[in-house]
């Protein structure tokens, strides 16, 4: 398993990141990616002392990683408040070749590519994940781990989305499908 050794990679910027991700989406060997396997989420999902209720949850294949290495993502409601917007996503890692109780991180989920990116289609504009000086307002992906089968909350905060927009697109990696038409929650 590849860990990595600095927490606070570079972010692509806003333009590059879009039209890359733009570009892939439209080729047509974007149809060759594997569908997620959408799971019937069970209601509530416990991590630590909270509940969180994801919307939507798929397990997908881990990129750049051994075979049958699989991540459930749960998503719960992007969450708007004030200045920002909050994505959480409830991760839980399925690594068959991992030992009992071995931990796994979130940058290992993701397949060492931790990106998120969320797309107001209608409104033409991309979101990145909320930067200062060279931190990024997100869970840190390396020191926050699970074990296999068990969750762990990924946090990222996105500037405000202008024009209040109902639904967002949201790429999380790649690799792996754009999620569209997610709904906002507004709560101010």
């Amino acid at each position: 398993m590849t860990h990595r050794t600095s927490p606070h990679p570079l972010r692509r910027t806003a333009a590059v990141g879009a039209l890359l991700l733009a570009l892939t989406a439209c080729t047509p060997d974007a149809q060759d990616d594997p569908e997620p396997t959408a799971a019937a989420t069970g209601g509530p999902v416990v991590v630590g002392a909270q509940e969180y209720e994801p919307i939507l949850e798929m397990t997908l294949p881990v990129p750049r990683s051994a075979e049958g290495n699989e991540t459930t993502v749960g998503l719960v409601s992007p969450v708007q408040s004030g200045r920002t917007t909050e994505l959480r996503l409830v991760l839980t890692p399925s690594f068959p070749e991992a030992e009992e109780g071995e931990e796994i991180s979130v940058y290992d989920m993701f397949g060492e590519d931790v990106f998120p990116v969320i797309w107001d289609v209608a409104g033409l504009r991309s979101y990145n994940v909320v930067s200062d000086t060279g931190r990024d307002f997100e869970t840190d992906v390396v020191r926050a781990t699970a074990a296999n089968g068990e969750p762990v909350l990924y946090q990222a905060f996105f500037p405000a989305l202008e024009d209040r927009p109902e639904t967002v697109d949201l790429a999380l990696h790649p690799s792996w499908p754009v999620l569209e038409d997610v709904p906002v929650t507004y709560e101010d």
